[in-house]
C-alpha cells in the first residue's frame, strides 16, 4: 500500500507542476490489470479524485454564480426607470 501511495502522490504532484488533473492510471500503470481487486482500488482511487477537484471547485463556483447574479440587480433597477 505504500508503494501505491508514492506513486500516485509522485503522479499528484507532476500533475500539479503540469497544471493539470492526476491521472492515476499512469501512476499505476505498472500493476496488474487483471485483478479484479486492483481494479477496484484503481476506480475507488479515481472516485477520491474526483470528489477532490469537486470539492475544491465547488466554493469559487459558487462565488462566481453569486457575484453573477450580484450583477443583474442594477440591470433591474435601470429597466424600470427607462420602463
Amino acid at each position: 500500500k505504500l508503494g501505491v501511495a508514492q506513486d500516485v502522490l509522485a503522479e499528484v504532484d507532476r500533475s500539479r507542476d503540469a497544471g493539470e488533473l492526476p491521472d492515476e492510471e499512469r501512476a499505476l500503470e505498472d500493476r496488474p490489470d487483471d485483478d479484479d481487486e486492483w481494479r477496484s482500488l484503481v476506480s475507488a482511487l479515481q472516485d477520491q479524485l474526483d470528489r477532490a477537484v469537486t470539492n475544491a471547485f465547488s466554493g469559487p463556483f459558487f462565488l462566481a454564480a453569486a457575484l453573477s447574479l450580484c450583477a443583474l440587480v442594477p440591470l433591474a433597477f435601470v429597466r424600470r426607470r427607462v420602463a
